[in-house]
């Protein structure tokens, strides 16, 4: 597993500000994580997999494809 703590801090040290709460993930009933989306010019999203590792598509394939879609339509 991959702690997303470190990466957060990292987000927040870069003078990103969260534009609004965590947006919970589905996966038809099943949570499977959260997006969060930063104010700024670049469009950030940091997904957050509940349970996948490194490799999220090896961990929690159907998670990572859902996030892969999501991706797309934003």
């Amino acid at each position: 597993m991959i702690p997303f703590t470190d990466t957060l801090k990292n987000i927040e040290r870069m003078g990103l500000k969260q534009d609004q709460l965590q947006i919970p993930m589905k996966s038809g009933t099943q949570h499977i994580g959260f997006v969060r989306n930063y104010e700024n010019k670049k469009n950030v999203r940091f997904y957050i997999l509940k349970g996948a590792g490194h490799e999220a598509v090896a961990y929690k394939p159907e998670a990572a494809y859902q996030m892969f879609v999501q991706f797309l339509s934003a």
